[in-house]
């Protein structure tokens, strides 16, 4: 099998206490009542893996960086992901081969945001390598037969669920 889960969440910020949440190997729900930050995680998550943007709220104020800890599933080595919330460049992910709390920023490499078929230094090829497609996959866009490469994202809705999507009727999964 090959793959990758995520071990940890951390948003972090000076002078701020970290807000941290810690995931399983297998399936991990995130429930709780209104207003406690689960939509905020889902987010979070999405930006790292090529969001454009990441939804500002009250209690994210004062927050500067968005981390990742993924594993692979095999041998549970890990690696960070690195995004700065909402810079102006929104360009940038930084990972290491490294824990999370080993991660430095002098010691890591870079990618893009966006998807690029044609590149490897975006987060959306890195992703799909984690998962084992290395060369690019064709699909149709609509019924005229446009096509387009996949990106990570595309892949990324089969495993990740936000409770929006659970609830509503047109795209839930259940």
């Amino acid at each position: 099998m090959i793959g990758f889960y995520i071990k940890e969440l951390r948003v972090t910020g000076t002078g701020l206490e970290d807000a941290v949440i810690t995931l399983e190997k297998g399936l991990n729900v995130i429930n709780g009542p209104s207003n406690t930050g689960k939509s905020y995680i889902f987010k979070c998550i999405d930006y790292i893996f090529g969001a454009k943007k990441l939804k500002e709220i009250k209690e994210s104020k004062g927050y500067e960086k968005v981390l990742l800890e993924i594993r692979n599933i095999n041998n549970d080595k890990p690696i960070t992901l690195l995004r700065f919330i909402n810079d102006t460049d929104d360009t940038e992910i930084l990972y290491a081969h490294s824990h999370i709390e080993n991660f430095n920023t002098s010691n890591h490499k870079k990618l893009k945001s966006k998807h690029d078929a044609k590149a490897d230094d975006n987060i959306s090829r890195f992703l799909l390598k984690q998962i084992g497609i290395d060369e690019n996959k064709i699909l149709i866009k609509n019924t005229n037969g446009v096509k387009k490469t996949l990106g990570y994202r595309g892949v990324a809705n089969l495993s990740m669920i936000s409770e929006t999507d659970i609830i509503s009727e047109e795209k839930s999964p259940v």
